[in-house]
């Protein structure tokens, strides 16, 4: 089996000669391998010397681009703390840290299921600074991006909307994604705010077992403390709630799906 960095690339590259189907290619199914014409390589190349011209003269660059995967890193120190995306569907790599993913807290888990249940999906983002990534015993060129830096641009803030309309007593309803460090605590998914994990926890107050408490499960709960300026939202769990969202969203997680 191909390391999975070669799977990476392989897709990136099926990406680019599928959307450039005029041009010149070979795709070998088998040996993970997309050969590219001259106009593919050409393109691909001229928009990652824009790219970064722009960065040189410190310009924004915010671009759009397809989910490919979760990093993987081998050894004893894997991880799975960014997502790889398809800039501009050209075969250019950008690499999106979890800490970059969005404005509000997201826990690891909740990340790493985001970007599993949304392969192919189109991103926007700005484009940060070059990189590189290991690609067997050498590297490729990539970027890093930040989701986040696009939504503080496009005005996008969770914590706003926390401030508004969550205050200390507030009944909230949560989706526990994981487990906290401490014992009895939780990162939750707040019902109604997009990109924002906010930390749960139970006590001798709060009628609920820890040991019943279940990842993937609703629970009602209200603000025990917040303070918007540090980030720092804390929830106690009150009771086991009905499945699913109560709130009717206008848009998803992803700012567009590929057709």
């Amino acid at each position: 089996e191909q390391p999975l960095e070669i799977q990476i690339l392989y897709l990136i590259l099926l990406m680019f000669y599928s959307n450039e189907k005029k041009g010149k290619g070979n795709v070998n199914e088998k040996e993970n391998r997309v050969t590219l014409s001259d106009n593919h390589v050409n393109s691909r190349q001229k928009a990652y010397e824009i790219i970064k011209e722009k960065l040189k003269n410190k310009e924004d660059v915010y671009l759009r681009g397809n989910i490919i995967s979760l990093q993987r890193n081998g050894g004893r120190n894997a991880t799975q703390m960014a997502a790889y995306v398809n800039i501009a569907g050209l075969g250019i790599i950008g690499v999106i840290p979890i800490k970059k993913w969005s404005v509000g807290y997201i826990a690891t888990e909740s990340f790493r299921s985001i970007i599993r249940n949304n392969v192919n999906a189109i991103v926007n983002f700005k484009v940060c600074g070059e990189t590189s990534i290991k690609l067997g015993r050498g590297s490729i060129n990539a970027f890093i991006c930040s989701r986040a830096d696009y939504q503080t641009a496009v005005g996008y803030n969770p914590w706003t909307l926390v401030e508004k309309t969550l205050n200390y007593g507030s009944v909230v309803k949560v989706r526990i994604v994981e487990t906290g460090k401490q014992k009895s605590y939780f990162y939750g998914a707040v019902d109604g705010i997009d990109d924002f994990n906010a930390i749960c926890f139970v006590d001798d107050k709060s009628g609920l077992d820890f040991n019943k408490i279940r990842i993937g499960g609703y629970y009602y709960g209200y603000v025990q403390k917040k303070d918007t300026e540090k980030g720092y939202l804390r929830i106690r769990m009150t009771k086991e709630a009905e499945q699913g969202s109560n709130i009717k969203k206008s848009g998803t997680v992803l700012e567009t799906q590929e057709e």
